[in-house]
Formats: structure tokens, C-alpha cells, sequence
């Protein structure tokens, strides 16, 4: 029980780094600048919808080991016990779905149109003709 404690601190930091790391590249854009935060919300809802998501079954995952570890389950029993298979599984593919918003998110924050203040300049005052 107390590896499966380490493994959900650990698993905490990566996650809090790659939030961190998300939000750096968001501090330096135009639209968090200029207090157009809606904007870039907008563009981040899969990652505030799969974030908490994959983070949730990644913790039960972690703990559920834990617990049917030092309920007496050895490593290679883990797979006779059915609900675990299924905890398995949900997690994988939510850190898959995870992992691929992440990178949508730091491609679409890559654009050069989210640091360039002219080019929502001239959109700004396009849109009030």
C-alpha cells in the first residue's frame, strides 16, 4: 500500500507539471495579455474535460492496486479480479485521449497567430465595421 502512495504523488507531480507547463504557454499569448481569457477557454475545453477525467481514473487505478495488493492479491493475481481488468482499461484509454489533447492543445497554442498582437488588432476592428 504505501508503493501505491508513492506512485499517486508521483503521478500528481507529472500531472501538475504538464498543467504548469500548459499554462506557460498560455501566459504568453495574446489573448491572456489582453484579458480575452473566454477566448482560450474556448480552445482548452477537451483539456478541462479530459484533464480531471484521465487524472480521476488515473488515482483510482493507483489506489485500487494499492489496496488489492495489500489486501493480499500478488501482482500476477491483479488480473483474476475482474473489476480491476476494467479500471485497466478505462485508464489506458483515457490517458491516450489525455495524451492526444495535450498535444492538439500545445499545436494549436504553437501558432504564431496567439502571439502576434496585429493579427487580433486588425480583426478587432474589422469586426465593429
Amino acid at each position: 500500500a504505501i508503493s501505491s502512495i508513492y506512485v499517486v504523488r508521483i503521478l500528481a507531480i507529472i500531472r501538475i507539471s504538464l498543467l504548469v507547463s500548459i499554462f506557460v504557454l498560455v501566459w504568453d499569448t495574446v489573448p491572456f495579455r489582453f484579458g480575452l481569457v473566454g477566448i482560450l477557454c474556448k480552445k482548452m475545453t477537451p483539456l478541462a474535460i479530459t484533464f480531471p477525467t484521465s487524472t480521476l481514473l488515473t488515482f483510482a487505478m493507483a489506489l485500487a492496486k494499492g489496496s488489492l495488493l495489500s489486501n493480499g492479491y500478488k501482482q500476477a493475481d491483479l488480473w483474476n479480479y475482474g473489476g480491476f481488468q476494467a479500471l485497466f482499461y478505462f485508464d489506458y484509454l483515457g490517458c491516450v485521449v489525455f495524451y492526444l489533447v495535450i498535444f492538439f492543445t500545445v499545436f494549436k497554442l504553437s501558432k504564431v497567430k496567439y502571439y502576434k498582437a496585429s493579427d487580433w488588432i486588425g480583426k478587432a476592428s474589422a469586426s465593429k465595421r
